[in-house]
């Protein structure tokens, strides 16, 4: 294996990485300055976008713009102009809640889950994992998670996988684009690790990676 830095970048927070397979171009953000990246290996070219932070991720559409999940509200950037199109809003504005990971689902549906920080004992666990529709509707997935991390699907995309980094689980869920979530059940803890996990991905033989941890 081979591990080198791409790019000459510092980031407060570095989130969200995906590949722009149109632009061959690495997309992430810097989360809490609201600062998307772009970055193309085969020329070492750079760039910055700003937007509103904090940005919890994004995904590529396939205009070549981003959609992006801001604190309360999932908006489209569009690099070539510079606007941020609001999209939809979630039903929750509270100072210690935000969106924060997110992926696309194979039907070009985006998900993306909350982080509840702060939150005192007794204390109702607010927002969850939410689902945007390329109509612009939001629909609540899960309102279990406290702090969302590493969505990602199975090639066939019927899997859901998803952290929550507060209780150092991935939970696994059956999966379909029109439907509510099935069958929960724990598919990796990481305590014993003495760790939480956080960003995943899944490979084309389908185990999951997160955080340096290959399940399969």
């Amino acid at each position: 294996m081979d591990i080198r830095r791409l790019g000459h970048t510092t980031d407060l927070l570095g989130e969200s990485p995906c590949w722009d397979a149109r632009a061959q171009a690495l997309c992430w953000v810097d989360s809490l300055a609201g600062t998307l990246r772009r970055a193309w290996p085969a020329t070492g070219r750079e760039e910055a976008h700003a937007l509103p932070p904090p940005v919890g991720s994004i995904a590529p559409c396939a205009s070549g713009a981003v959609v992006a999940a801001l604190r309360n509200s999932f908006v489209r950037y569009d690099f070539t102009t510079g606007a941020v199109e609001p999209l939809a809003r979630i039903p929750v504005d509270h100072p210690n809640v935000r969106l924060n990971d997110g992926k696309c689902d194979p039907w070009g549906n985006f998900l993306a889950g909350t982080m509840h920080i702060h939150r005192q004992p007794g204390e109702p666990l607010l927002g969850g994992l939410y689902r945007l529709r390329p109509d612009r509707t939001v629909e609540r997935l899960a309102d279990d998670i406290a702090f969302t991390n590493g969505p990602c699907f199975s090639p066939d995309g019927t899997t859901l996988y998803v952290a929550d980094t507060v209780v150092r689980t991935i939970w696994a869920y059956d999966y379909a684009p029109q439907g509510p979530l099935r069958h929960r059940r724990a598919f990796a803890l990481t305590e014993a690790l003495g760790s939480g996990p956080d960003g995943a991905t899944v490979d084309a033989e389908g185990c999951v990676w997160t955080g340096g941890l290959l399940v399969c």
